[in-house]
């Protein structure tokens, strides 16, 4: 009787440890979570995406075919140059659409390309011209995506929310629910920015790996943001297994891993993520993941290869971030390097005011304890419609430092949801 109860007794502890693991294992929670039932790719295929090959040609050839031709052709140019961080083909994007519109000036395809190379490297102000030039010339959804990402950018959350407005209205597809969940994102809208992410899912077409990946990794970066890291776990899981070597997806797994508290798992995705991309901010967030597990040599180490590579970049190309050095500069954490982060800040929020920049230059001045000019930044944060979990939070330390206790408290409350 008694080794029957022990029997008991163990194979009862047994099922209670496979039910925590199964409950924490992302494959269980897609399937049972309802948050996130959605993030599984219903579709037995995958899109096909055509091999990469270069396009630069010379002005020769270029002369001899069609302004057609010539706009399909800096598409191309333009997305394999954005895609790669290839300048030549960015410069020869440039080139063949600008010959087509000395020639063709309303000609609302190449308008489009030229808004779209115009947002890519942070002339906004000159894309949401472009791009709505091209609107009243009948080229809609595009031109729409060119609008939001821009007036996200410049920090116009009301005239972004406009326009994804109009977009979900006229076309309900998942790319139009994306765009919509990521403006209420901004705004700090979480019920109906988790409601959208959903429905972009549910709503997907067969999509290629990069574009099933992109929506799951921007959903699950969101789900960890508002303090998810379970359910962002899963989906992230779901966006690794349809593209295992997708930058953006390894850097939001590092960040979840580094959430809950497992920061060699993050160290291993954020160098995998920087393996593949080369880009320097996956080396910064490797860094920073390293300094968590008390490696200071390699994290000094990483550190001072993001800022070195990050510089370069800025030297040569239109299309880096100050931003990104300002971020590398801040984890580097010396005091000169935080005041240099600060001046680069001044700058990029003049540029782009948006809600990621004007969150960074708060980070940067509650680090150099910079009390009234991050008072303004929060006020402009919340002017502009922010209403994100961080920003609560670094309010509720503003009002702590000013002494204003019961403040504090509720907008840390309100950070925590």
């Amino acid at each position: 009787m008694a080794k029957r109860r022990n029997l008991i007794v163990v194979f009862s502890m047994a099922a209670l440890l496979a039910a925590l693991f199964l409950k924490d294992h992302p494959e269980v929670v897609l399937r049972t979570d309802r948050e996130v039932t959605a993030a599984r790719y219903r579709h037995r295929n995958l899109l096909a995406v055509p091999k990469n090959e270069r396009v630069i040609s010379t002005p020769a050839t270029s002369a001899k075919r069609s302004f057609l031709q010539n706009t399909e052709l800096a598409e191309l140019a333009f997305r394999l140059g954005k895609e790669w961080g290839n300048e030549a083909e960015l410069a020869h994007a440039e080139r063949l659409i600008n010959d087509v519109l000395r020639l063709m000036p309303r000609y609302a395809p190449a308008i489009l390309v030229s808004a779209e190379i115009n947002e890519n490297r942070h002339d906004f102000t000159e894309a949401i011209r472009l791009a709505t030039l091209a609107k009243s010339l009948g080229s809609h959804s595009t031109a729409d995506k060119v609008l939001i990402a821009s007036f996200l950018a410049m920090g116009q959350l009301a005239e972004a929310q406009a326009v994804s407005d109009q977009l979900l209205l006229n076309f309900p597809t998942t790319t139009a629910y994306l765009l919509h969940a990521l403006v209420l994102e901004a705004q700090g809208r979480k019920e109906e920015a988790s409601f959208d992410f959903k429905t972009a899912a549910l709503r997907e077409e067969v999509a290629t790996a990069e574009d099933a990946a992109y929506l799951r990794s921007l959903w699950a970066r969101f789900l960890l943001r508002t303090g998810k890291p379970r359910q962002a776990n899963a989906v992230i899981y779901e966006a690794l297994r349809l593209f295992p070597a997708y930058p953006l997806a390894l850097s939001v797994k590092g960040d979840i891993a580094l959430a809950r508290g497992k920061a060699g798992e993050a160290a291993e995705a954020y160098y995998e993520a920087f393996r593949l991309s080369r880009n320097p901010r996956y080396l910064t967030a490797y860094a920073r993941a390293k300094a968590a597990l008390h490696d200071t040599k390699i994290s000094g180490e990483a550190i001072t290869s993001s800022i070195a590579l990050l510089r370069s970049d800025l030297a040569k190309s239109a299309t880096a971030h100050a931003k990104d050095l300002a971020e590398a500069l801040l984890v580097q954490g010396s005091f000169e390097a935080r005041t240099e982060a600060a001046t680069l800040m001044t700058e990029e929020v003049r540029k782009r005011p948006g809600v990621e920049v004007l969150m960074l230059n708060a980070e940067v001045q509650l680090s150099l304890q910079q009390w009234e000019p991050l008072g303004e930044t929060l006020s402009r944060l919340f002017a502009i419609g922010c209403r994100q979990p961080r920003l609560y939070e670094l309010a509720g330390k503003w009002e702590a430092e000013r002494g204003n206790k019961n403040r504090a408290a509720l907008l840390l409350r309100l950070a925590r949801g």
